[in-house]
């Protein structure tokens, strides 16, 4: 057991920068201390009565312990860019977004959707601005593009990321099951 309580330690303890990897640690040690518990019973032969109460307590402890911590963790929130931090070269998912500082944008392979499938890629030149300053409720702040060649591309790109390491994306397809693209500045 100790083996096992290491071996969900040490890829937690690498990756406990951000919520997700905190949330698989808490998600691991809730279904581990269960488990734990009804192994120990079964290599002593204990019946299943005194193994579910065993089990009871940590479990409980364990989902108490997670909901607090849960609803203790900071709120996301995207990182807040000006016009010149969107300047630059932007590339990912095979898609390259080229800004400029006089709002022009060179486009390479942006996805073309017909409802929920990509159904081509689409490049030229056009313009870009900014769309919001700042996330709210209904919709996150992000760069709006007009490309006259790309008609039914995906245009409108969100920030997303952190304050070191900003990301563009869209959605395509289904909101449930979509495909997302992410692109990250490329630094010089």
């Amino acid at each position: 057991m100790v083996l096992l309580a290491a071996g969900y330690a040490v890829p937690i303890s690498l990756l406990a920068d951000g919520s997700y990897a905190a949330t698989f640690g808490w998600i691991a040690a809730t279904g581990m201390l269960p488990v734990g518990v009804a192994v120990f019973a079964r290599m002593r032969e204990v019946p299943k009565t005194k193994v579910r109460r065993w089990a009871l307590v940590p479990s409980v402890a364990a989902v108490i312990a997670t909901f607090c911590l849960g609803a203790n963790a900071p709120v996301y929130q995207p990182p807040v860019l000006e016009r010149d931090d969107y300047v630059g070269e932007w590339a990912g998912d095979g898609v390259r977004l080229e800004l400029g500082a006089q709002g022009t944008v060179t486009a390479r392979e942006l996805p073309v959707h017909d409802g929920f499938d990509v159904v081509d890629h689409c490049s030229g030149r056009g313009t870009w601005k900014p769309e919001g300053k700042e996330a709210n409720l209904d919709h996150r702040a992000g760069v709006a593009l007009t490309i006259p060649d790309c008609t039914g591309a995906e245009l409108s790109w969100a920030v997303a990321g952190t304050d070191e390491r900003p990301e563009l994306f869209v959605l395509m397809g289904d909101p449930d099951a979509g495909h997302t693209a992410v692109l990250r500045k490329r630094t010089e």
